[in-house]
C-alpha cells in the first residue's frame, strides 16, 4: 500500500495567464465511448477505447502518425490488457512500433485512489 496525491488544473489559455501562471501543457482532444459490453471488462478486440482515441485524434485536429506516447490504463488483466493493445494495434496499424506505451497505475507511488 502506498500513498500519494496530484492535482491538474484545466482552465483556459486566458484564465491561466490572467494569474500569472505558465502553462505546462495544452489539452487539445479528448475522447470518451461506452461499449456496454461488460460492468468491468470491456471486449477482446478494444472497439470502445479505439473510439475514444480516434475520437481525441480528430478533436486534436492530428493523426495516428503524429501521436509519439499512450498514456495506457493497463490493468495487468488479461482480457483489459488484450483489449487495450488491440484497440493501441487497430488504431495505429503498424506504427506502434514507434509509439512509447506508459501506465502509472502499478508503481509503488500511485497505488491508491488513482484511476487514468
Amino acid at each position: 500500500m502506498g500513498e500519494g496525491a496530484g492535482l491538474i488544473v484545466i482552465e483556459s489559455l486566458e484564465h491561466a495567464l490572467a494569474r500569472g501562471a505558465t502553462p505546462l501543457a495544452e489539452l487539445v482532444g479528448y475522447g470518451t465511448s461506452a461499449d456496454a459490453y461488460h460492468l468491468t471488462a470491456g471486449p477482446e478486440d478494444g472497439n470502445g477505447a479505439r473510439r475514444a482515441m480516434e475520437t481525441a485524434i480528430r478533436q486534436a485536429g492530428v493523426t495516428a502518425e503524429e501521436i509519439d506516447h499512450i498514456n495506457a490504463h493497463a490493468t495487468s488483466t488479461q482480457v483489459g490488457d488484450k483489449g487495450e493493445l488491440a484497440a493501441i494495434k487497430n488504431l495505429f496499424g503498424t506504427h506502434p512500433v514507434a509509439v512509447t506505451v506508459d501506465e502509472i497505475s502499478n508503481r509503488p507511488s500511485v497505488r491508491c485512489g488513482r484511476r487514468d
